[in-house]
């Protein structure tokens, strides 16, 4: 039994619908596969400089401040200013931990909130 004979052996509303649907499935494939334009930006548009920065893509962040000496994750700015006293700081160890993670450089924060 071939496609024709069994095509033409159903009934008139069935072979109407699948008709119907095919020519529907048809009309979408050809009109979804047009070329459409990007829509146009909206808001603000970032700069070549911003959009440099989000391809370095890895950064150390270093936050080095009084919490860093009181174990608090957020401190309130009244602690003992003498508790910042890094006598011991390596740099250098910063640094090379950086490049050894394939970080392309360091944002310290020296100065924040808590003091």
């Amino acid at each position: 039994m071939d496609l024709p004979y069994i095509y033409l052996q159903m009934n008139n509303k069935l072979a109407i619908r699948l008709r119907t649907g095919i020519c529907c499935l048809l009309f979408l494939l050809v009109f979804s596969c047009s070329d459409s334009t990007p829509p146009e930006p909206y808001g603000a548009i970032p700069s070549q400089a911003q959009m440099d920065w989000q391809q370095t893509e890895y950064y150390m962040f270093v936050h080095f401040g009084p919490n860093t000496f009181t174990d608090k994750e957020w401190g309130d700015g009244k602690e003992n200013p003498k508790v910042f006293n890094p006598t011991a700081l390596d740099c250098k160890q910063w640094a090379a931990t950086a490049k050894a993670a394939g970080m392309k450089a360091i944002i310290i924060t020296a100065k924040h909130h808590d003091g």
